[in-house]
């Protein structure tokens, strides 16, 4: 059973701006990353590039209300996202931990692992305030 178009429409919008607010916060990582390399010279190992797939809010519309007693005429709001061409969906690191959850010898190890540097950077250059809980993709 969907929401009321209101009552999804706020949580639709809450969605969106949650997400808007994570590309701000890896892209400030990125501008961390990379003034430290500018500075110390590269790391001992790859910087990966990770970006958030692209989304946005759309409206279903109705036909008009002739009688003015609706006043709005939007019916349904949908979060769309890009769609990736992946064969295999793969869990990083779960949402109560910054533990890798592939093992050392699986695939997709050291991507988890600096997934977990990121939100170390993350929690370190806010104050300890916020970081990026789930990666997964």
């Amino acid at each position: 059973k969907r929401f009321g178009v209101i009552d999804e429409s706020n949580l639709m919008h809450h969605e969106v701006n949650t997400h808007g607010w994570a590309q701000s916060l890896l892209e400030l990582t990125y501008r961390f990353i990379n003034k430290f390399i500018s500075e110390h010279g590269a790391p001992p190992f790859e910087v990966m590039q990770f970006r958030f797939v692209h989304a946005v809010l759309a409206y279903a519309q109705k036909p008009p209300d002739v009688s003015g007693k609706s006043q709005s005429s939007h019916c349904a709001v949908y979060m769309l996202e890009e769609l990736l061409e992946k064969e295999q969906f793969v869990k990083y690191i779960h949402n109560t931990g910054s533990i890798p959850l592939p093992k050392w010898h699986e695939t997709g190890f050291d991507i988890a692992v600096f997934l977990c540097f990121i939100q170390h950077v993350q929690y370190q250059i806010t104050d300890r305030m916020i970081f990026i809980s789930d990666f997964q993709g």
